[in-house]
């Protein structure tokens, strides 16, 4: 018993570290551009929406900064509600017209819901273990929006259930919903399109070669089991790519790779060190929008993420990474990825399935197609329904 109150006590301490990090309780001001005029100073009735974007630190802007720049093309007034001081920082720098707050408890989130009643609706972009917070406002009507569509196992988990909502891009998501071994009955499932990606419509009718390659790896997930990153060969990936192609190729690394396994930072600096001289390859980071750079590429090479939906728009070869190695586990819909992707486990497997494609045998063309729809909801999309009950 004695070793269980120490091990109680532990995880306690642990998991509450983080607190003293953030801003004081005193914290709890309106941000009016960079003016902190407080919670007296502010009409809150005016806000249509709170998104609630309770990720850790700067590395998480990327999917911040993709819903804001939709948010902003419908015109309405919404509350950006955060616990990161470092977010906070980034959004007055940033986007310093969007009223913005800080919260860092349950206290401090009911104090902003007692002058802002009329706001009776919450909009989640990641699974945060800490959206209970907001979640327990019963006068709010709670919708996970997500940050992509994903078969990662994040997409698809029993956490979901604690929204009244999940609005879902195409079927895909409903699907991995249902295909679940858990009751998801509570939960609305509602197939809205991705509003981020309609100005990539008209660009995947284009045919114009652009002899360029965009690698897109994952991180390496919080637990094994949901561990898809292709990291841990990039610098075989890349050497095949240069060895059997003129093509020029861009790592557009995500934020969070070597969170968890460190030696795959030092994967990364060795390989960026090797081909640093080689000015077909080039490393990038996720500051620019990656809707403002996916037409410019011929080719995709991704892992399991939200990056395979958005590549599947412009109907070009996907390469998709999968290690047999590793017991990893996925959130499948009714479509597998292995239909319109074309897989590999290897940098030989790449290579050869490359080649294949390079030389003109896309076959998987016509599949892309078909997933198109059931993925992206490309109807749905294309007649604004995000956008049309966000503001019903």
């Amino acid at each position: 018993m004695k070793v269980f109150d120490f091990l109680r006590k532990l995880l306690y301490t642990r998991l509450n570290l983080g607190l003293s990090k953030l801003p004081p309780k005193q914290h709890v001001v309106i941000s009016k551009g960079k003016e902190q005029v407080g919670l007296d100073g502010v009409s809150f009735d005016r806000y249509k929406f709170y998104f609630v974007c309770f990720g850790e630190k700067a590395d998480s802007i990327y999917w911040l900064r993709d819903w804001l720049e939709v948010f902003l093309e419908f015109n309405v007034e919404f509350l950006i509600v955060l616990r990161s001081k470092e977010l906070q920082n980034w959004v007055f720098e940033n986007y310093p017209l969007i009223d913005s707050v800080t919260v860092n408890g349950f206290q401090s989130v009911f104090d902003l819901y007692k002058v802002s009643e009329s706001t009776r609706l919450a909009l989640y972009p990641i699974n945060s273990m800490y959206n209970h917070m907001f979640v327990r406002l019963s006068s709010v009507r709670h919708v996970f929006i997500g940050h992509g569509d994903s078969d990662k196992l994040s997409s698809a988990n029993k956490a979901l259930r604690m929204f009244d909502e999940i609005w879902c891009t195409g079927q895909a998501q409903v699907d991995r919903m249902l295909n679940q071994d858990f009751d998801c009955k509570g939960v609305r499932l509602r197939k809205v399109g991705r509003p981020g990606l309609l100005r990539l419509f008209s660009a995947s009718k284009e045919k114009e070669a652009k002899n360029k390659i965009l690698y897109l790896p994952t991180w390496e997930g919080s637990d094994e089991r949901w561990d898809y990153s292709s990291a841990c060969i990039v610098d075989e990936i890349l050497e095949s790519i240069v060895k059997n192609s003129s093509l020029s190729v861009n790592v557009r690394l995500h934020p969070f790779i070597g969170r968890r396994k460190k030696r795959l930072k030092d994967k990364i600096k060795n390989a960026e060190e090797f081909f640093s001289e080689n000015r077909k390859v080039i490393f990038s980071n996720t500051e620019t929008p990656l809707i403002d750079i996916l037409n410019n590429y011929d080719f995709f090479v991704c892992d399991v993420s939200s990056v395979v939906t958005d590549c599947l728009v412009l109907n070009r070869p996907i390469f998709l990474y999968r290690a047999e190695c590793k017991d990893v586990e996925i959130a499948e819909s009714n479509i597998s990825l292995d239909d319109f992707c074309y897989i590999y486990s290897s940098a030989e497997e790449f290579s050869s399935k490359f080649l294949l494609v390079l030389e003109g045998d896309d076959y998987k063309a016509r599949k892309r197609t078909e997933a198109a729809e059931y993925f992206i909801g490309l109807e749905e999309t294309q007649n604004n329904v995000f956008k049309k009950m966000l503001l019903e």
